[in-house]
């Protein structure tokens, strides 16, 4: 979310899981202090020992309650994409985790081939979430002409019946659209995706997040040009041994906004180099929010406001202890 000065401090908790390809998961370490610190030096964790999403760490439960996930109906263990909560009966994701493949062989699925998993830690412990069903899916009437490409990379979940918010659930303020965060600032992302660059097997069964820098779309793109150009419509985040990965598209990128003490949503996991992920030089690529937001209210009207002014959004005062009494420094904010 954003810079602050005490180190992220990690404990490896379990040994290296087998991959089923033969391959060694690293292990799993713990996120025990700040989510929001900056990211732990070498001399802590080596530049081999990615775990998380990419370089990150598992989270205390429910520390991250707007996150979602996008769960297959017919295993409720198996988390396609990633989410966030806007408003009761709303969700928002990446349009591109509507379809079996990202090529424009995918099959787009349909609504009763998912749950929407609410206040989910453990993938495990399926007894401990709430399932949603799916409504409709409200998907950005420019996105499925362009794809492959991802521009427009948004779509909103319908659900069929309201979220109760409670400790374990709590939406994420939009952004206003006149919102500019400057290069630098550090954002955090979060999911149950691939947690190793090396495994392709290897994804985790607790919900990880991990510290990424902003970077500008100049110089994304002049990194990802080979794939695809960066668009108005995308920001990109990361660096070295730090990123999403596979499994974490739909996901939120956020950031605690010192000003109000809102928790906002920058950005939604779409792409990146495909099959690698934390690479030096290469970043992991978003939809971004405020670009989108013309069509998200389209959609879902006032109610990400009315959500927030009825006290179920999530404001730095509610981060949980371990989070909290910290000593924020970003870069300028500006409004335009």
């Amino acid at each position: 979310m954003v810079v602050v000065t005490h180190s992220l401090k990690l404990e490896v908790i379990i040994k290296g899981d087998e991959d089923s390809a033969g391959g060694q998961c690293p292990p799993q370490l713990d996120c025990l202090n700040s989510l929001m610190s900056r990211p732990p030096s070498n001399s802590q964790v080596g530049a081999n020992n990615n775990t998380g999403i990419i370089g990150g760490c598992v989270v205390k439960p429910h520390s991250l309650p707007w996150q979602v996930g996008i769960a297959h109906a017919k295993d409720k263990t198996d988390i396609w994409c990633g989410g966030s909560i806007i408003c009761p009966r709303y969700v928002l994701t990446a349009g591109n985790c509507l379809y079996t493949k990202a090529d424009e062989h995918g099959r787009r699925y349909k609504e009763d081939d998912f749950f929407v998993a609410i206040g989910l830690h453990d993938v495990k412990k399926t007894n401990k979430a709430k399932y949603h069903k799916i409504k409709k899916f409200h998907e950005h009437p420019s996105y499925p002409q362009q794809r492959p490409n991802y521009n427009n990379d948004y779509t909103i979940m319908e659900l069929k019946k309201s979220i109760t918010f409670n400790q374990n659930a709590k939406a994420i303020y939009l952004p206003p659209s006149n919102l500019k965060v400057e290069d630098g600032t550090r954002l955090l992302v979060s999911g149950w995706g691939r947690r190793s660059v090396k495994v392709s097997r290897c994804y985790p069964e607790k919900l990880n997040a991990v510290n990424v820098q902003m970077v500008s779309n100049d110089r994304c793109n002049d990194a990802m040009a080979e794939w695809e150009s960066i668009t108005k419509n995308m920001m990109c985040a990361g660096q070295g041994g730090k990123d999403s990965c596979a499994g974490d598209g739909g996901g939120p990128l956020a950031w605690l906004d010192p000003g109000t003490d809102h928790i906002v949503q920058l950005g939604i996991g779409s792409w990146g180099p495909p099959e690698e992920c934390g690479l030096s030089g290469y970043f992991g690529v978003y939809s971004k929010v405020t670009e989108g937001l013309d069509w998200i209210k389209s959609v879902v009207g006032d109610c990400n406001i009315e959500t927030c002014d009825l006290g179920n959004c999530m404001t730095g005062d509610k981060l949980d202890d371990s989070v909290q009494h910290l000593e924020v420094k970003v870069p300028p904010v500006t409004l335009v």
